[in-house]
């Protein structure tokens, strides 16, 4: 149950950020607005990114790392310094598509194994701990980031907009 709970959210976490972004343009996806540095196009780069990095957990393929979107990294406002918006949902489905296809064929066992990475290891002690963490916490702080630029931005919240 645990599984296709995360996987659940999964889906529900791709449909939000497609709501969120549908009406942003290209040029807006790269304005920083107030302390808000972190524009949508970094978010989305940021969270394909680490959904790479946990599909490396999980039994995908291993990751090398991404200086433009890991942790660490300073979004810029220079819009051809990032793919387009259609690009970016489009990484992020997929990559959301990998982990899903991943976890549908993890084990108990390989949940409770110790997470592979070592640094990571200190915050998510198990391959579920990090299941956990980076396909729903993280990833919820970061829609939740998106939602306060859209906010700072006057664009309104998205996702309960009467249609």
């Amino acid at each position: 149950m645990f599984i296709e709970k995360i996987i659940q959210g999964l889906h529900g976490q791709l449909g939000m950020m497609k709501k969120l972004l549908g009406d942003v343009t290209e040029e807006l996806m790269v304005t920083q607005v107030g302390t808000l540095e972190n524009h949508p196009a970094w978010q989305v780069g940021h969270l394909a990114n680490t959904a790479n990095f946990l599909a490396s957990q999980i039994g995908g393929e291993e990751y090398n790392g991404n200086d433009k979107y890991g942790m660490g990294s300073v979004p810029t406002t220079n819009r051809e310094d990032y793919p387009s918006k259609e690009e970016l949902i489009a990484n992020y489905a997929k990559s959301h598509e990998m982990i899903i296809d991943l976890l549908g064929k993890i084990t108990p066992e390989a949940l409770a194994q110790e997470t592979k990475d070592e640094g990571f290891r200190k915050m998510a002690p198990t391959v579920g701990d990090a299941v956990l963490f980076v396909g729903i916490s993280h990833e919820q702080m970061h829609l939740g980031q998106i939602m306060a630029w859209r906010k700072a931005m006057g664009l309104g919240g998205a996702l309960f907009s009467a249609e």
